[in-house]
């Protein structure tokens, strides 16, 4: 099986995407492999024959995804896990925030399904209580991406225990960045957030 140098665990709503971005800045497109663009979003073993000899693979899949065989450097960026709630529930139900049409679209599409599941974009707290799919994604979801076990901090601990791993947090995005690039011996480039609603979106919530 070819090993991938890297494999980045993209939680939803934690700056993946800017990750991504940084990747394809320093890798080059076609060195990089994400699930959503170069293989559909929701397959379900990992694409060995399609990944080939790529140094990134990356994408909103858990480390469950990746075979036990695999030995990259995982990395992943947390969030806190409020200010993420906060910012996944605008996402599903502020599509006028998006700063591009096309995402516009998207969101408004999205926000119609989840309208039939029980999120109401009035209420984050009711749509906690009535809508199972926004609850199941803020409820211990960063553990049960980062673990092959229960979706627990000692979960995670197990899963990751004798594993290349750098994880950072959203809050020092910055030093993580620094310090996977001094690991890979990267040249000291700022990292460009992208795929951002308006920054104030949270105040309210808050």
């Amino acid at each position: 099986m070819c090993q991938p140098e890297l494999v980045f665990l993209h939680i939803p709503k934690t700056a993946g995407t800017s990750q991504q971005n940084a990747f394809k800045e320093h890798y080059g497109a076609d060195n990089i492999f994400w699930v959503g663009e170069d293989c559909v979003p929701n397959i379900w073993r990992y694409p060995a024959a399609g990944v080939g000899g790529r140094f990134v693979v990356g994408g909103h899949k858990r480390l469950s995804f990746y075979p036990r065989g695999l030995d990259p450097i995982y990395c992943a960026i947390l969030r806190d896990p409020i200010e993420r709630a906060i910012s996944l529930f605008v996402y599903y139900t502020r599509p006028d925030l998006a700063i591009s049409e096309r995402d516009r679209n998207a969101r408004a599409t999205l926000l119609e399904k989840l309208l039939t599941q029980g999120i109401d974009p009035d209420s984050m707290l009711t749509s906690i209580r009535n809508c199972r799919a926004f609850r199941r994604e803020i409820s211990n979801y960063q553990c049960r991406y980062l673990s092959r076990d229960f979706a627990t901090f000692t979960g995670v601990r197990r899963s990751l225990r004798n594993r290349d791993v750098v994880i950072g947090t959203l809050n020092s995005y910055q030093h993580f960045h620094r310090e996977l690039w001094d690991l890979l011996d990267w040249a000291e480039e700022a990292p460009v957030k992208v795929n951002r609603s308006r920054d104030d979106y949270a105040a309210n919530y808050l």
